[in-house]
C-alpha cells in the first residue's frame, strides 16, 4: 500500500526546486465580476474527482499513470474551459536519474477580463516515500490523494 503524504516527507531545498519544475501547474485564470451568480461547490464532486486522480495510481514523471492523468485533466479542462494550453517540456531528473517529460496545462475562463486571479495546484506525484516514517514505505511511490489530487479536485469542482 503507497505512503501517505504527511509534512515530515518535505523535500529539502534543492530538491524542492527540482519537485516545482516537476509540479505541473493546473491554473485558472480570472473570476472577474459578480454578474453571474455563484455555483455551489459539490464536495462529493469534488471527492470523486480526487478518487479519478487516484484511480491512475501514483503519478511520478515518467509513468503511465502521470501520461494518462495528464490527458484526463486536459479532456476535463478541454469541455469547460475556452481556453487549454499545454506546455510539456523534458527535464533531466537527478532523483529518477533520467530525463523525464513534464506537463503543465493552463485552463483560462473569461479570457477577456482584465482584472484576473490566478489559482494553481500541481497533479504530480513523488516517485516513492523517501522520508516515510517507516523505512520500509521509502521505496514505495506515493498515491498523491492529499498532496496534488486533492487541490487539483477542489479547483476542477
Amino acid at each position: 500500500m503507497p505512503s501517505t503524504d504527511s509534512s515530515a516527507s518535505r523535500l529539502p531545498i534543492a530538491t524542492a526546486r527540482a519537485a516545482s519544475a516537476l509540479a505541473a501547474l493546473l491554473v485558472f485564470l480570472g473570476l472577474g465580476s459578480c454578474s453571474r451568480p455563484a455555483i455551489a461547490f459539490d464536495g462529493k464532486r469534488a471527492f470523486s474527482i480526487l478518487e479519478r486522480q487516484c484511480a491512475f495510481g501514483p503519478r511520478y514523471p515518467g509513468s503511465d499513470a502521470h501520461d494518462s492523468c495528464f490527458a484526463y485533466l486536459v479532456a476535463t479542462l478541454r469541455a469547460s474551459a475556452p481556453v487549454v494550453l499545454v506546455d510539456t517540456f523534458s527535464y533531466d531528473s537527478p532523483v529518477l536519474k533520467k530525463p523525464v517529460q513534464l506537463m503543465n496545462v493552463v485552463a483560462r475562463f473569461r479570457p477577456e477580463l482584465k482584472q484576473r486571479v490566478l489559482l494553481g495546484a500541481h497533479w504530480d506525484t513523488r516517485p516513492w516515500a523517501d522520508r516515510d516514517p517507516l523505512p520500509a514505505k521509502r521505496h514505495v511511490p506515493i498515491l498523491g490523494a492529499n498532496d496534488g489530487a486533492s487541490g487539483v479536485a477542489v479547483l476542477l469542482e
